[in-house]
């Protein structure tokens, strides 16, 4: 009898791992896929995440900038930009598209009769046709000149 016979077989352990039947230590070529195969999904789980927090801070960004220019486009009615009724559009520096709407208050014709008068301002800003942020708010100002429309 040979001594190889003789030798026993290593069992399943937890210092061991699985028992082969050559008897060494080691990964499989089958483990060493599964876990090349877990590691691909969790990897590709995680760069969809981190693409997916990319373009929230993107569209966050573009919030923030289009709500900066509006509040700024607000302040300018009344000084820099008339009160009169009716749509002026333009364009900041960066792209940024905005738009003013004055109307009346009541949505009606305006009673000349007082010497204030209430206006609705409108102010959209945006980067393509649909605005980003619309802030409304209300102006006191003199009656509309004469002939001026809607």
């Amino acid at each position: 009898m040979s001594g190889s016979s003789n030798r026993a077989r290593p069992r399943p352990g937890p210092r061991t791992g699985f028992w082969r039947p050559d008897g060494g230590r080691g990964f499989t070529l089958l483990e060493a896929l599964i876990a090349f195969t877990i590691l691909a999904v969790a990897l590709a789980a995680l760069l969809l995440a981190f693409g997916a927090g990319v373009g929230g801070l993107a569209r966050a960004e573009a919030y923030g900038a289009a709500a900066l220019h509006a509040r700024s486009k607000l302040e300018e009615v009344g000084r820099a930009l008339p009160v009169e009724l009716g749509i002026r559009e333009g364009e900041f520096d960066d792209g940024y598209r905005w738009r003013v709407d004055i109307g009346t208050y009541d949505g009606g014709e305006p009673d000349t009769s007082t010497k204030a008068f209430l206006y609705t301002v409108n102010v959209s800003v945006g980067r393509d046709e649909a605005p980003l942020v619309t802030l409304r708010t209300l102006r006191l100002a003199g009656p509309p000149e004469s002939g001026a429309g809607q």
